[in-house]
């Protein structure tokens, strides 16, 4: 389940930015040698650190904010700061690194050491999910796992929304001021990091929900960015998957099936098969049940890469001729996202602040009538957020709108990309008059662009923030293959034999 898994670790991470950070081994201040900093002020420890096999000097850094700028009378929480020092001896504008989400943590133990050479390499812990305060939305992780029935209800999701009210709630009555969560704080945190390691200008690095943060941070603090490079690119707004682009986006990939010689010997419309096994389900496989709206998911997400987009089709073979053991695999694959600890608040309170349309009906939208695929995540992730589940507060329009930056840019695209679709690349490029957008022909999402062709992507990302000029021309010409090495179908029968063993 390692292609779904990546694709869903977007969401809780309990504990504190200490305990995280210790459980990293990392070398930050110790509690007690923070616990009485003020706003703005950080404490730092300095030490020879070992990063995937690489020894380099790194400044370990806990510093103090306003929990929420906008309030007077706001508490500080502690954020984590990592600095991994070029060993040149003039380095350039250093490059800050910007995670995907939100709800992801910000702050890894396996970083982008490639970048470094002539540029320091930065991480600024994500508020919410690093740091004193981490948004735990418990009560919601236990709805999804005691809570049976399909995922796409009405019925679920109401009672995923009054999950998410009361986790609110409860934040709330803890003293948590869960408005200040949101893209606009992390910018000003990103800022007040910067000048703490005194750099007049930075570079950054943004990959998939970061490439938001990056954009944004290049509109509140032009003066202070040399330039931006984003990958997998999503710019406001997009933080809810369009259903028709994603069906769209499927019959790209119903049309690359019909150009390849082995694929039609299978099925002439690939589409057509998928459509048929939906529509003749039975109700379960080996006693684990057929939903369709977790089949759906399962299909989402494993569009996220090449490799499992394959496994996917190929289930869909396989059920046409009686196998619904792949099927099943997608059904199953649901169980994952309702297990895993993810950071769930932390997503709502920055997705929701950042993207929510209170004219749009996502219970409806997300799955229009007649849809093969649709937007399912979308529909999973937003129909239980209302203004009454979850009160928040939006930010500024400015920051939830598309506006004009000056900022030399460079935005990087997978044609198959169902989770920030080449499209919304293309759409920023417009307001753009710096900007570049390469779009890799054959990937989807990061885990096909920053690895398939690896050599072939550093060396356009690196380019591009030293010189400012776009290099593409290393990548080479990686046709696709619909034959999966493991199947879906495999994978299911394995765990249904470990299970009677």
């Amino acid at each position: 389940m390692k292609s779904i898994n990546f694709c869903i670790k977007s969401l809780i991470l309990t504990g504190t930015v200490l305990t995280h950070c210790l459980a990293q081994d990392f070398s930050f201040p110790a509690r007690e040698e923070v616990k009485a900093l003020k706003s703005g002020q950080f404490k730092c420890n300095t030490v020879t650190f070992n990063w995937n096999g690489q020894e380099f000097e790194t400044d370990f850094i806990i510093f103090a904010v306003p929990e929420n700028r906008n309030n007077e009378k706001s508490r500080l929480i502690h954020l984590p700061l990592i600095r991994i020092k070029s060993k040149a001896e003039t380095p350039r504008e250093p490059i800050f690194t910007l995670a995907g989400g939100p709800g992801q943590p910000n702050i890894t133990s396996s970083p982008h050491v490639w970048m470094l050479g002539n540029q320091d390499l930065v991480m600024v812990g994500y508020r919410g999910a690093d740091g004193s305060v981490i948004l735990d939305c418990s009560e919601v992780i236990d709805y999804l796992k005691n809570t049976p029935g399909n995922p796409l209800s009405k019925e679920y999701l109401n009672g995923l929304g009054q999950a998410y009210f009361k986790s609110y709630n409860r934040m709330t009555d803890s003293g948590i001021d869960v408005n200040g969560y949101n893209v606009v704080e992390m910018l000003d945190d990103i800022d007040r990091a910067r000048q703490i390691l005194a750099y007049e200008k930075i570079n950054v690095f943004g990959i998939s929900w970061g490439t938001r943060i990056g954009y944004l941070f290049g509109l509140r603090f032009p003066q202070h960015v040399k330039r931006v490079v984003l990958t997998g690119v999503n710019p406001p707004g997009h933080c809810y998957f369009d259903p028709a682009t994603s069906d769209s986006l499927l019959s790209v990939w119903g049309e690359l099936w019909k150009k390849d010689s082995k694929c039609l010997t299978k099925s002439q419309d690939i589409l057509q098969t998928m459509r048929k096994v939906m529509n003749n389900l039975p109700e379960s496989w080996m006693g684990l049940p057929l939903i369709a709206d977790q089949i759906r998911i399962g299909m989402f997400t494993s569009l996220y890469s090449v490799n499992s987009a394959a496994q996917v089709f190929d289930a869909f073979m396989a059920a046409e001729k009686g196998d619904y053991s792949g099927i099943a695999y997608l059904s199953f694959s649901f169980e994952m996202i309702k297990q895993a600890p993810l950071n769930w608040g932390e997503a709502a309170a920055k997705a929701w602040s950042t993207d929510f349309d209170i004219n749009r009906d996502y219970f409806n939208d997300s799955m229009p009538e007649g849809c093969l695929l649709g937007s399912p995540v979308s529909k999973f992730q937003w129909s239980g957020l209302t203004p009454e589940s979850w009160p928040l507060k939006l930010v500024a329009k400015e920051y939830r709108q598309l506006r004009r930056s000056d900022v030399e840019t460079l935005l990087i695209s997978g044609n198959l990309d169902i989770a920030t679709p080449a499209s919304s690349g293309k759409k920023l490029l417009r307001y753009l008059p710096n900007g570049h957008h390469v779009v890799l022909k054959n990937m989807s999402h990061l885990g096909d662009i920053l690895s398939l062709q690896t050599d072939a992507y550093q060396h356009l990302v690196k380019h591009f923030l030293l010189t400012g000029q776009v290099d593409d021309s290393k990548f080479e010409y990686q046709p696709l293959n619909f034959e999966p090495k493991e199947t879906f179908q495999d994978m299911a029968k394995s765990f249904i034999n470990k299970t009677k063993d």
